[in-house]
């Protein structure tokens, strides 16, 4: 499903190719390249766990970030200090919620912790890189908030879908801090 996926962010990117497909030296608009990456960070599990969050957070904020930076020409300093954005995000909106007995409030109700969280830490992420202002920061995660979602059914079911909880959130993400 790898090239299918990667052939879609690329040929429906249209627009300014301005970031890369990791692994087909192609590039696309940002945000497909930021929705083929995070796919392809779960799907072939190139991605670290956050136990206590329950969240794979480089499987969003890593390609979010990539994207927003390979967008604006960014240097190592100003992707890093995104990527750390992004890391600091994720886990205060889980610590935020009330636990209950199953787990944490979302994953308890059948959504997906990384796919619901990944919005908000990729808008993070990309509006440290884009370099946006507190204004223009809350704005993208009031964007990002309106896009989360994914349910956890995919993934208990072992279906393919639940790859794609990384790549939706990074897109989301980007395009809640593009926006």
């Amino acid at each position: 499903w790898g090239p299918s996926l990667a052939s879609f962010a690329i040929e429906q990117g249209y627009g300014a190719a301005q970031a890369t497909v990791a692994g087909y030296g192609k590039r696309t608009i940002p945000t497909r390249a930021a929705l083929a990456n995070g796919s392809f960070a779960l799907a072939y599990l190139f991605e670290d766990y956050h136990a206590w969050a329950q969240t794979r957070p480089a499987a969003v904020i890593v390609p979010a970030a990539l994207a927003a930076a390979e967008l604006k020409g960014a240097n190592g300093r100003s992707l890093i200090n995104g990527v750390v954005a992004g890391y600091e995000v994720m886990p205060r909106l889980v610590k935020a919620l009330p636990r209950t007995r199953e787990g944490i409030s979302m994953g308890a109700r059948g959504l997906n912790n990384t796919a619901f969280f990944g919005s908000f830490a990729a808008a993070a992420a990309a509006g440290a890189i884009l370099g946006l202002d507190a204004d223009q920061m809350a704005r993208a995660l009031g964007l990002a908030a309106e896009q989360t979602a994914g349910t956890g059914r995919s993934g208990w079911e072992g279906a393919w879908s639940w790859r794609l909880h990384g790549g939706f959130a990074a897109e989301r993400g980007l395009s809640a801090a593009l926006m």
